[in-house]
């Protein structure tokens, strides 16, 4: 549920004020892909931040429709946020959804935290893509682990060129 709620917090952080809007994003982003969220899910945690404090909601005139809810974020749901993003970051398993969820919002981050965060993110993919190489070393006669290990170590430098892309930005 943290993913889920980092992804609402962290799309209304960047703009999305009404449910359908951040329905929209999802969509047009595929982020389905990688992000287990679906239309039922995002109202059900918009209202859950809400009661919880980290979102405000208030009522607006719909231009054709009915009043519909605009949400903005919370000094506690900034905070909240910018827990799940680092949490997500330091997440130690190959290629997680949480990972790329914080990686997606760590530009949210203050500058210096996310700078950090980045750091020691890649900094620990680097050592388990050590350890995987070590373990290719010694596995050289089965083809299937050798391919299986090759496999993460292929996706953790895909996940390393990607923090480094977002690194960029704290720069």
């Amino acid at each position: 549920m943290h993913h889920q709620k980092m992804i609402v917090l962290g799309l209304v952080a960047i703009g999305k004020k009404y449910g359908f809007e951040i329905e929209e994003f999802i969509a047009q982003t595929d982020m389905t892909r990688w992000a287990e969220i679906g239309t039922s899910t995002i109202y059900k945690v918009l209202k859950d931040l809400e009661q919880d404090g980290a979102l405000r909601g208030k009522k607006v005139a719909g231009e054709k429709g009915p009043a519909r809810t605009e949400y903005a974020l919370t000094a506690h749901g900034r905070r909240q946020l910018n827990t799940f993003i680092l949490d997500a970051l330091k997440s130690d398993r190959t290629a997680r959804l949480d990972r790329l969820s914080g990686l997606f919002f760590a530009p949210l981050l203050p500058k210096s935290e996310g700078a950090a965060a980045l750091e020691r993110t890649v900094s620990q993919l680097n050592h388990a893509c050590d350890a995987l190489q070590d373990q290719l070393s010694s596995n050289k006669r089965d083809i299937i682990a050798e391919s299986i290990i090759q496999f993460y170590i292929d996706l953790l430098d895909a996940e390393i060129r990607a923090i480094e892309k977002v690194y960029k930005i704290f720069k």
